[in-house]
């Protein structure tokens, strides 16, 4: 699980809207570029990694918007618990406005979609090791 979640190059393979992610590093204080599909176009912001700890958290804000990313994983029952808080701390007065009028559906149908396809992700990465034999 944490290879996804804790390895944005990877998140254009399971995170919805994200086509692609440009960067060297990926630690906690560096920017990274990533390309997300919006309405109309594709759009490149840039992102920090604000938090990140190996193998349990890792949280990214936008730039330019204030969205920001919050991943917390705990190992649990042989399996992987996911705690995400997905949300946005408007920088602009149109970020503002977005804010108040779409918080609820819109990041919570995001949210949800985000860990069906996590979910998803994460289960053929596990077929694909144990076909290997790993």
């Amino acid at each position: 699980m944490w290879d996804l979640v804790g390895n944005p190059p990877r998140y254009p393979e399971w995170w919805p809207k994200v086509i692609e992610v440009r960067g060297e590093h990926f630690d906690q204080g560096d920017e990274y570029a990533q390309v997300t599909r919006a309405p109309g176009s594709n759009k490149e912001t840039s992102f920090l990694v604000e938090r990140r700890e190996e193998l349990r958290a890792i949280r990214m804000t936008c730039r330019q918007s204030g969205m920001f990313a919050d991943w917390q994983l705990t190992e649990a029952l042989g399996g992987t618990f996911v705690d995400m808080e997905i949300g946005l701390n408007p920088q602009s007065a149109p970020a503002k406005v977005v804010d108040v009028v779409s918080r609820g559906v819109y990041f919570r149908r995001w949210g949800e979609a985000s860990l069906d396809a996590l979910d998803e992700a994460a289960c053929q990465l596990a077929t694909a090791d144990a076909q290997k034999g790993i």
